[in-house]
């Protein structure tokens, strides 16, 4: 035996059952996306000689990207992109030149070899304005040195959109699964086509 106590409200019209609510169905059409990023790469590079050692040690270099991708969402929640990778690495001059030098021969560099280009494909997780992104990229063309980024690489980071499809971001790319080379601020446009 227990005490009970409750309420109860009596009303003269019933009350309406709850009305499901009706989800719209996600556009699905394809959309371009623009994307421009910068960060910088951090090397201390190893050189026989003592006096130019000085010179290649804890230096930094830009690293910069100019990313276009082809996307569509598969749910509200969830998108898949792929498209190219435009890169300049700063470090491959050097990166020649210490390898050359090491070695005991002499090494004309361009500044032609700082560019690579890359293809990659992606999956990307909806928020709101908010996007998650987790690229896996394999480089094309570029110009094989020791030392430099590797052929294949992974990109994850966070893009927000703060004005209408205007976005902002900040990546980090990584090789190996887990060994991270750079950090990535980008900012970017998509256009839907």
């Amino acid at each position: 035996v227990g005490p009970i106590l409750y309420v109860k409200y009596a009303t003269d019209e019933p009350t309406p059952p709850p009305v499901r609510r009706q989800i719209s169905k996600y556009p699905d059409n394809w959309d371009l996306t623009v994307t421009g990023s910068a960060g910088k790469r951090n090397l201390d590079l190893q050189i026989t000689d003592p006096d130019q050692a000085t010179q290649y040690l804890n230096k930094s270099y830009f690293i910069g990207n100019l990313t276009v991708c082809l996307g569509r969402k598969f749910s509200h929640k969830s998108r898949y992109v792929f498209g190219l990778d435009l890169g300049y690495d700063e470090s491959v001059q050097d990166l020649e030149k210490v390898d050359a030098y090491n070695k005991g021969q002499n090494v004309e560099t361009s500044s032609a070899d700082n560019w690579e280009l890359a293809a990659f494909g992606g999956y990307e997780i909806i928020a709101h304005r908010t996007h998650l992104i987790l690229h896996l990229g394999y480089k094309l063309l570029y110009k094989d040195v020791e030392g430099r980024l590797p052929v294949f690489y992974q990109r994850l980071g966070v893009q927000q959109y703060v004005y209408r499809d205007l976005f902002a971001g900040l990546n980090v790319r990584f090789h190996e699964l887990g060994s991270a080379d750079n950090l990535e601020w980008n900012l970017g446009y998509r256009m839907k086509l």
